[in-house]
């Protein structure tokens, strides 16, 4: 567990090693204009969003906490950038709660719901049943 949410780029539930800021700058030269740079985060403290927006500059910062849609809109104030709202998808009425975030996000994230016993949020990678978006429309771009 690192010392401080604020020392790092990362969030500490993420599977990859943190990125530590003088690597995110090197990186972030690399990459900037090429592909969007995008800080994934979970319940992002307002001292983090601030530190990725200085540091790394992110084109966009993806939530995947519990973040309510009023906080979505703070994180977007803040960071100076566009937000992806993950929301995790069990079944089909999950994805009611889309309408919540579409005024404050940029893009919705279809994600899995992680199992009561898991210790991070998000599918880890495993699939839900995407027929359940089938017919379904968005005022934002999702995925």
């Amino acid at each position: 567990m690192p010392r401080s949410k604020a020392a790092l780029l990362s969030s500490a539930s993420c599977s990859l090693p943190p990125v530590r800021a003088p690597s995110a700058r090197r990186r972030r030269r690399g990459w900037r204009g090429k592909a969007a740079i995008v800080a994934v985060t979970v319940d992002p403290d307002d001292v983090l969003i601030d530190r990725l927006r200085v540091t790394l500059r992110p084109d966009y910062v993806q939530l995947h906490g519990r973040e309510v849609p009023s906080r979505v809109r703070q994180v977007a104030e803040r960071s100076s950038g566009g937000v992806i709202k993950a929301l995790p998808v069990s079944v089909a009425a999950d994805i009611d709660r889309a309408a919540d975030y579409e005024a404050v996000a940029e893009h919705l994230m279809f994600d899995t719901q992680p199992s009561p016993a898991a210790d991070r949020p998000g599918g880890a990678g495993a699939s839900f049943d995407w027929s359940v978006l089938a017919g379904r429309r968005f005022a934002r771009p999702w995925f």
